[in-house]
């Protein structure tokens, strides 16, 4: 057998043998531009329109005020986070090479911008508090949805095109959690319209939908929200060590508070002791004996009230309150 045969032997043999144990899939191949394997083992092509709507999923207005994490990375550095980051988050492993991240950043229309190394993305527009029209809208776009079972892998993938197929155009769709992050089953979708949410409702009342043979609870938000509020009017909830959820906009409120708020350091002590000082009683000096018509015409002054500086005090000022994937 020739060297050239003995090599396309090796080289053969090294393709066909099995997968190492305990090892995935995807770190079993040195080829970045390779496609990420998915959980069910299928190669999937990279897409372009998928990454950027993911990550502009990440700086939109409904999320980044949300997502402690993201919020606190950005606001340390003018609003930029590093590319490799967002990369890393668990929905992201799957796009690889980085470089076609990049790629697919850069092509975003409105919200993001890339800087010139390629390393780092941000909002190009500073994000606002909704208003009271936006978040009515939001919760006319949305549904309520259980019935899911237990979370795999990709049931955030799964759920997306589930959502997409059965009612049309997605704006999110978040699994919810309990306090120790365990998926409970359900999820809220917020549809791209009102419209859409309408006509997916009107749907399902005439023809209940099933995911893996289950028959799914769903309802509006509006309707679950009153729902809640009604069971906690008859049985409020027992206090307890309840996750608070971040919002960026409150934390903002409360710093903004904290500098208004007249410090309580050397220099209040003393405008407090200069106001609450008692004043010393006038006194008024009995004039002199006037020797001519222009020392009679003149006025009794009053002498100038004397006081010690008030003492300085080694009081602290008062520390400021503190501020997915």
């Amino acid at each position: 057998m020739s060297d050239e045969q003995k090599e396309q032997v090796q080289t053969a043999a090294v393709e066909n043998q099995a997968p190492q144990e305990g090892v995935p899939k995807t770190e079993q191949t040195t080829e970045s531009t390779k496609p990420a394997e998915t959980v069910s083992g299928k190669a999937e092509s990279f897409d372009e329109n998928e990454v950027l709507k993911q990550v502009e999923f990440y700086f939109s207005d409904s999320n980044l005020p949300r997502d402690k994490f993201l919020w606190t990375v950005s606001q340390k550095n003018q609003g930029w986070v590093p590319i490799q980051t967002i990369a890393s988050f668990k929905r992201m492993r799957r796009y690889q090479p980085l470089e076609a991240v990049v790629a697919a950043l850069r092509k975003s229309p409105e919200l993001l911008e890339v800087d010139e190394a390629g390393e780092k993305v941000r909002r190009k527009v500073p994000i606002v508090r909704p208003d009271p029209s936006a978040i009515q809208r939001s919760m006319e776009s949305s549904v309520y949805v259980k019935g899911f079972g237990e979370e795999q892998e990709d049931t955030q993938f799964v759920l997306e095109r589930y959502f997409e197929k059965e009612g049309g155009e997605l704006a999110s769709l978040r699994l919810r959690r309990d306090d120790d992050n365990k998926f409970k089953g359900s999820v809220f979708v917020e549809f791209k319209t009102p419209e859409i949410a309408k006509g997916f409702l009107e749907k399902v009342k005439g023809s209940p939908l099933k995911f893996n043979e289950n028959e799914l609870t769903i309802m509006s938000k509006k309707e679950y929200v009153d729902m809640k509020a009604e069971q906690h009017r008859n049985d409020p909830p027992k206090p307890g060590n309840k996750r608070r959820r971040f919002d960026a906009f409150k934390m903002m409120d409360r710093e903004r508070s904290s500098k208004r708020a007249p410090k309580r350091g050397k220099t209040a002590y003393k405008e407090t002791e200069k106001q609450e000082k008692p004043k010393e009683p006038e006194t008024v000096e009995e004039p002199k004996k006037a020797e001519d018509s222009n020392e009679a015409e003149k006025s009794t002054e009053q002498p100038k009230a004397e006081g010690e500086a008030a003492a300085a005090t080694n009081e602290k000022e008062e520390a400021a309150p503190a501020s997915s994937n």
